[in-house]
């Protein structure tokens, strides 16, 4: 019995059993007999040459995987014939390929000239240019998605920013006529009308992620920067990334304002909030260079929030500056040493580090 196709992985004649072994290109490397023992290798060039040819191998099955016709040392790839001698079809392809990418427009070239990462079943167009294609479409569509949105999100959250309702919300924010209101969702005001969140707020179950800053983006004027501490410490197969993330922009009522986060995740999805490890000591944000929040609370925080909200409806979060200490003396001693590692090599622009006294100050 002879069986055929895009991936063969036996040939079975009339008392032999040889077994197919292909590699992740699909390329044949090797025939096996029924109990595993090699009996043929096969090797190629980027083009589908055989290296050390056989001309007694009667094997069919070769680069690929697909046909191949040894008495006219040609691939049968189904729309055409493919010859590796000089890496080329012998008939013009009916994909006439795309105008931005030149490579594509050789009609007669196997693979965009690229036969090591790509492969042609039809003889039509490659994997890897399908790959490109459904990436390509892929991302118009998402960024299409995204802008509309966003524009919806924004639309909305002007309505709201302008309307009565939401003047009014931005003065009783204001005056702290709805503290108690504001309790309920974990924020506080302090002496000086500045709010700020607790240590057991909402978030602390929840955790955080891109999307959140998505919507927080396309609803108002933000801006985010995240800083990943990549550690040893494995679960599940694992590995362990700490986050140290911070955000300043227009936070609707409560005002202008900033915040700096630590959060942990094995997988780069969701994060937890790692509220083992409290690192923030004291916030402080400027508004065109001046100070409009000065945040110093009795005990480190695993966040640490700052919300002014006599600054409403600024224009841009680059008029927003922020400054915040961090104490990692205490935490545990993978995040200490990815810590000082990564800001060492990677994040010296935003962190100034005091290794011996185990300290760090944030500037953005």
């Amino acid at each position: 019995m002879l069986k055929w196709g895009i991936q063969e992985w036996y040939n079975e004649m009339v008392l032999i059993i040889e077994y197919y072994v292909t590699d992740s290109h699909g390329n044949v490397v090797q025939l096996t007999d029924e109990s595993g023992k090699v009996i043929k290798d096969y090797d190629y060039d980027s083009f589908g040459n055989e290296v050390d040819l056989d001309s007694k191998d009667d094997n069919p099955f070769r680069y690929c995987g697909e046909y191949y016709d040894k008495e006219t040392d040609e691939i049968y790839l189904r729309a055409r014939y493919y010859r590796p001698a000089v890496g080329r079809f012998l008939m013009r392809d009916t994909y006439i390929g795309e105008s931005d990418d030149p490579l594509s427009l050789h009609l007669y070239t196997y693979c965009e000239n690229d036969g090591v990462n790509a492969w042609d079943p039809s003889g039509n167009i490659s994997f890897k240019g399908i790959w490109n294609k459904v990436k390509q479409v892929t991302k118009k569509v998402v960024n299409t998605g995204a802008k509309v949105v966003k524009k919806g999100v924004r639309y909305a959250a002007n309505k709201w920013r302008y309307s009565t309702l939401g003047k009014y919300f931005a003065r009783a924010t204001e005056s702290g006529k709805y503290s108690k209101f504001m309790n309920t969702f974990d924020f506080f005001q302090d002496s000086k009308g500045v709010y700020h969140t607790s240590q057991n707020c909402w978030q602390k179950l929840g955790g955080y992620n891109d999307l959140y800053d998505f919507f927080f983006d396309a609803a108002t004027e933000m801006k985010a920067i995240k800083f990943n501490l990549p550690t040893n410490t494995r679960r599940y197969n694992l590995n362990k990334t700490y986050i140290l993330w911070a955000w300043k922009g227009d936070y609707f009522n409560l005002g202008a304002g900033g915040e700096l986060g630590i959060y942990s995740n094995y997988i780069n999805i969701h994060s937890l909030a790692e509220t083992r490890n409290p690192i923030y000591s004291k916030l402080q944000v400027f508004y065109k260079g001046k100070r409009i929040i000065k945040y110093h609370p009795s005990y480190l925080c695993w966040w640490i929030t700052g919300f002014n909200p006599k600054i409403q409806n600024i224009k841009t979060a680059n008029d927003l500056s922020l400054k915040c200490k961090a104490d990692f003396s205490n935490v545990s001693k993978d995040l200490r040493k990815a810590f000082f590692k990564k800001a060492k090599k990677s994040y010296g622009k935003y962190w100034k580090v005091n290794k011996k006294r185990k300290t760090a100050t944030f500037k953005w």
